[in-house]
């Protein structure tokens, strides 16, 4: 895939997942808003089901990817 196809793309999921209305899933904990991780990620894959994540090494620390 192209860096144009890419971007595109990269594009178009953000189009998508933005327009979510999440207002009736924020959570609040003292002073922070937050999405549980178990709604977000359920939300993700109704609208891209084929979406996979891995947590890997990078650097030396335990980071988390999105496929």
């Amino acid at each position: 895939m192209s860096v144009d196809n890419k971007t595109e793309a990269h594009n178009n999921v953000w189009n998508t997942l933005s327009a979510v209305d999440v207002s009736e899933h924020i959570e609040k904990k003292g002073n922070l808003s937050y999405l549980s991780w178990a709604w977000a990620w359920g939300t993700l894959m109704e609208h891209y089901p084929e979406a996979e994540f891995s947590f890997r090494d990078w650097d030396g620390s335990p980071a988390f990817f999105l496929a």
